[in-house]
């Protein structure tokens, strides 16, 4: 009879399930979808195979960079080791490659110092400056042939030393130098004689360009001959039998059309003279009295560094001198320095057995890849191509004539195509041919050597154009299409099976209505019989 029409319906229709199809799905998407995941596992180690290889070309460029001609750096070649002696100079090199070999003497009889003055002590930084609140009232500090003018008007000693530090060639500070005694500290910026201030003061009075005098141990003691000038004026025609106490009240008592000029106080044990309208006092003396004046405020001169190198007379503002375009020397105190230099070949063996390391097992890598019968490379005609550009850099003439090869100078390759060197070969040559060793490695830009030519060649695979770049691109653009043609399969396979499951339910449907309805027929056939 028709009862379970071909396993559906009501009492067959358990056969059209949802595990039906899903086993069906599952069977169609293993042979459709299954070889692009295997796809897709392939290029994933092809991918690391390729960062694998990248990673040993640029390992090898590492070892040859301090080869490379046109590096920024120093080669191996050029390498000088230096031995200094002494206090009282630094030594240092933009280049030691442009360094002459042998042993220089530095002796440096004076140090570079700038030009330094203090104003007289004051109670507090934020006050008026005394004396200066006039209009026209001014500090004019010259340097370098330039005269500055600083307005002391409605301004403290903090912010005059502000307005001075605007220029930069002079740097002011306000130092505390007692518990409650401050002062205004002014310094050229630079050093040397070029840089010396000339400071005057217009209608204030700081205490700069005040002369001091020796230590006096009694004022009442009576001088000798003498004369003394001051701003080019004798103002104190004898001495003789004259108290140093009368030599105050001389100089205060001197006048010119009634007005006085000069100021003269005892400060401790000795006299300071300043004149009445701030600028700065000369004084010339004659005679025997020696009272040394000297300027109280001017308390450091500025004055060229004074050395000799290998004999040769340096005189310059700065405590630094460059010679042979290159080695600087700075000065740190007085006294004899030298420094002795040599070539230092130590570095070279141990920097190309790293090479020799690197390169051999760039070698393995992709011998074992290439002859593989599971290689990953999708590509291997141009991982081939590079490492024969690689082969042909090394394996190439070098030096002006083309006289230069790597076998020349100790190095070996076995069957397999791994490299070693023979050291013994190889410190000979260091030893009675280094000219020839860098002709060879390093070159020169009209002849390149081995390792600059192997850095361009090993630089450009990652170049727009280089091999491992355009590996890499044609890798994602073949990912990109497995993983657009597996989704594509993809939704090929969802839009079927979702069709059928839905026409499965339609048939579901149907049949169980007939079903129904055959058997309503087959009970009346069965009253008929009955």
């Amino acid at each position: 009879m028709a009862e379970g029409i071909l396993g559906l319906g009501s009492s067959g229709s358990t056969g059209l399930s949802q595990e039906l199809i899903d086993k069906l799905k599952a069977a169609e998407s293993k042979a459709k979808i299954d070889p692009y995941d295997t796809k897709l596992e392939t290029w994933e180690k092809e991918l690391e195979k390729i960062s694998e290889i990248d990673i040993k070309t640029k390992e090898i460029l590492d070892t040859i960079k301090d080869f490379d001609l046109f590096s920024t750096g120093t080669n191996k070649f050029d390498q000088v080791t230096a031995n200094t002696s002494g206090t009282s100079a630094v030594f240092d090199a933009i280049d030691v490659a442009k360094l002459t070999e042998g042993t220089n003497v530095v002796n440096i009889t004076q140090l570079a110092q700038r030009d330094v003055y203090q104003t007289s002590t004051f109670s507090d930084k934020d006050v008026q400056v005394v004396g200066g609140n006039d209009s026209g009232d001014k500090l004019s500090i010259n340097v370098a042939g330039s005269t500055y003018d600083f307005s002391t008007v409605n301004m403290t000693y903090s912010q005059l030393a502000e307005e001075i530090n605007k220029n930069e060639n002079i740097t002011a500070s306000v130092e505390q130098v007692a518990d409650s005694e401050f002062r205004l500290i002014i310094k050229s910026t630079g050093t040397g004689e070029a840089n010396k201030l000339t400071i005057s003061q217009e209608g204030v009075n700081v205490g700069l360009g005040s002369m001091q005098s020796r230590s006096i141990s009694d004022f009442s003691d009576l001088m000798g001959a003498g004369r003394l000038t001051l701003n080019g004026t004798e103002v104190i025609s004898d001495t003789e039998f004259m108290s140093y106490d009368e030599l105050i009240d001389n100089i205060n008592n001197y006048t010119v059309g009634g007005n006085q000029v000069f100021s003269a106080v005892k400060n401790g044990d000795t006299i300071d003279i300043t004149a009445i309208d701030g600028s700065a006092v000369s004084v010339i003396e004659a005679g025997s009295n020696a009272l040394s004046f000297k300027d109280s405020s001017y308390i450091l001169e500025a004055q060229n560094m004074k050395a000799t190198v290998d004999g040769i007379s340096f005189d310059v503002s700065e405590n630094k001198i460059t010679i042979q375009n290159n080695l600087t020397i700075t000065a740190i105190e007085t006294g004899i320095s030298t420094i002795s230099l040599q070539k230092d070949t130590s570095a070279i063996l141990p920097a190309l057995n790293e090479f020799v390391t690197k390169y051999n097992e760039l070698v393995t890598l992709i011998d074992e890849e290439l002859y593989s019968d599971e290689s990953s490379l999708n590509d291997p005609g141009s991982i081939r191509m590079m490492m024969a550009s690689i082969k042909d850099s090394l394996f190439s003439n070098y030096g002006l004539n083309d006289d230069k090869n790597i076998f020349n100078y100790g190095f070996n390759i076995d069957e397999t195509g791994l490299l070693s060197i023979d050291e013994d070969v190889f410190n000979k040559a260091v030893v009675n041919d280094l000219d020839g060793l860098e002709s060879l490695f390093v070159g020169v830009a009209e002849k390149e050597g081995l390792a600059t030519t192997l850095k361009i060649y090993l630089d450009s695979l990652d170049g727009f154009d280089g091999i491992l770049t355009t590996y890499g691109d044609s890798m994602v653009t073949t990912k990109t299409g497995y993983e657009e043609e597996k989704e594509k399969a993809q939704k090929l396979i969802d839009s079927k099976y979702s069709t059928m499951a839905s026409q499965f339910a339609a048939y579901t449907a149907i049949i169980t209505q007939m079903e129904a309805s055959f058997g309503g027929m087959k009970m009346m056939m069965d009253q008929s019989t009955d």
